[in-house]
C-alpha cells in the first residue's frame, strides 16, 4: 500500500507541476466578509469553505474556526519557519461518518507565490497535527507527467538515479529536523528511508523519482511519513496514517 501511495504522490506532484492556478480548496467557496486575524506569528486572513459533511449542528464539540486556524498557523510557521504575513488560509470542516473522524483541512495561498500550493489537516477535536503538504508547481528537470509516462525505467534511472548511502544520510538530517518540528514535544526513536511495512521492516523499493520517502516513529509510538525533494531537500508532505 505504501508503494502505491508513493507512486500516487509522485503523480500528484507532477500533475500539480503542470496545473493551472486554483482559487478554492476541497470544493469550498470563500465566504463573504473574510476575517483578518492578528496573530503573534504574523498577520494573515482566513475564511471557511463549504463542507462535504458537517455534523456540528448535532452539538458535537469541536474546535471553532478561530481555534483551528490558530493551530494551523502555528503548525505551518513551526514546520517551515516562515512568516505568514499576507497569507490567506481557507479551512473546511468535515466529518467522516464511516470512521468517526472529524477534521479541519485547509488550503494556504500566498499571493506573491502562485507556484506554491500548501495544504494541511488537523484533528478537529484534539488539534493534533495529521498532515501537511507543500507542492512547488515547477517541472522536474523539465520533464512533464506525460513525458514520464512514456519513458522506460532505464531512461528514468538516468535522470533520477537511486540515492547512495551518503545522500540518504544527508536527507535524513533534513527529515529529522522536519519531524522534530512536526512532533513538537516527543523524541524520535526510529527514522529510516522508505516506508514501514506491516512486519516492521522498511520497504526501500526504489522508484526513479525526485521524491524520497522516509518514516519516523517517536517515543509515543506515533508514525509519520515524510517525503522530501532530493535535489532541494524541500518538504513535499508529512502524513500521519489513520489507524496507526
Amino acid at each position: 500500500m505504501k508503494k502505491e501511495i508513493f507512486i500516487f504522490s509522485l503523480l500528484l506532484f507532477l500533475l500539480v507541476g503542470c496545473s493551472t492556478d486554483n482559487n478554492t480548496a476541497n470544493g469550498g467557496n470563500l465566504n463573504q466578509g473574510d476575517n483578518t486575524q492578528a496573530s503573534p506569528l504574523s498577520d494573515f486572513t482566513f475564511s471557511e469553505g463549504e463542507s462535504f459533511s458537517d455534523d456540528r449542528d448535532t452539538g458535537v464539540e469541536v474546535l471553532s474556526l478561530e481555534e483551528a486556524v490558530e493551530i494551523a498557523a502555528a503548525y505551518i510557521y513551526e514546520v517551515f519557519e516562515d512568516s505568514l504575513e499576507g497569507v490567506h488560509i481557507e479551512l473546511v470542516y468535515n466529518y467522516n461518518f464511516n470512521i468517526s473522524e472529524r477534521t479541519w483541512s485547509g488550503y494556504v495561498r500566498r499571493p506573491e507565490r502562485s507556484n506554491l500550493i500548501m495544504t494541511f489537516l488537523i484533528d478537529a477535536q484534539t488539534g493534533e497535527r495529521i498532515e501537511l503538504t507543500y507542492w512547488q508547481r515547477e517541472p522536474l528537470h523539465g520533464i512533464s507527467f506525460a513525458m514520464m509516462e512514456s519513458m522506460s525505467e532505464a531512461e528514468l534511472l538516468e535522470i533520477f538515479p537511486e540515492p547512495d548511502e551518503a545522500e540518504i544520510a544527508e536527507m535524513m538530517d533534513v527529515v529529522r529536523d522536519i519531524a522534530e518540528r512536526h512532533l513538537q514535544t516527543s523524541e524520535i526513536v526510529r527514522l529510516e528511508y522508505g516506508f514501514l511495512q506491516e512486519n516492521g521492516e522498511a520497504d526501500t523499493t526504489y522508484y526513479p523519482s525526485q521524491l524520497s520517502p522516509f518514516f519516523v516513529i517517536d517515543t509515543e509510538g506515533r508514525l509519520i511519513e515524510i517525503i522530501i525533494q532530493r535535489e532541494t531537500h524541500l518538504l513535499v508532505s508529512i502524513n500521519t496514517p489513520f489507524g496507526f
